[in-house]
C-alpha cells in the first residue's frame, strides 16, 4: 500500500498550524495523533507516518515552524487548545495521542479537558 502523507493546515484563532497527516484509510482503524517535543515539528514523525499502518496524524505546535506564532505570549493552554483545534478540524472522535518531551504538558492539559475521546494516551 502506497501512502500518500498530505501536508495542510488548521487554524486555532487566528493562528495557522501546520499538520501531515497519511491518510484514512488503514488496517488499524484507530488514529494516532502526534504531539512534538520543544524543539521539533511535524517533519520530525514522517517515518511514523511513512510506515504505521494505522491513520497517523502529526501536529506542529504554534511557535515553530512552519505553523505560525501569535504576537503575544502562549502558554500550554493555548498549545492544549491547538490540539482540541485539529481535532475538531480533522472530527476525530476517538484516537490515540502520543507526546514527546516538551508536547507531554500539552497532551496531558487536552487530556484534562478532553478525556471522553482518548483511547490512549502516550507520553514519552
Amino acid at each position: 500500500m502506497t501512502l500518500t502523507i498530505v501536508d495542510r493546515f488548521c487554524k486555532n484563532g487566528e493562528v495557522n498550524l501546520q499538520y501531515l497527516d497519511n491518510g484514512e484509510a488503514h488496517e488499524n482503524p484507530l488514529p494516532l495523533l502526534i504531539v512534538p517535543g520543544a524543539i521539533e515539528n511535524a517533519d520530525d514523525y514522517l517515518p511514523f507516518l511513512q510506515t504505521l499502518r494505522r491513520r497517523v496524524v502529526a501536529l506542529t505546535l504554534r511557535g515553530r515552524y512552519p505553523s505560525e506564532a501569535p504576537a503575544s505570549r502562549y502558554s500550554v493552554e493555548d498549545h492544549a487548545g491547538d490540539i482540541a483545534a485539529l481535532v475538531k478540524h480533522l472530527a476525530l472522535e476517538h484516537f490515540a495521542l502520543y507526546a514527546f518531551s516538551r508536547g507531554v504538558s500539552c497532551a496531558l492539559a487536552y487530556a484534562v479537558e478532553h478525556p471522553e475521546r482518548l483511547e490512549a494516551l502516550l507520553p514519552w
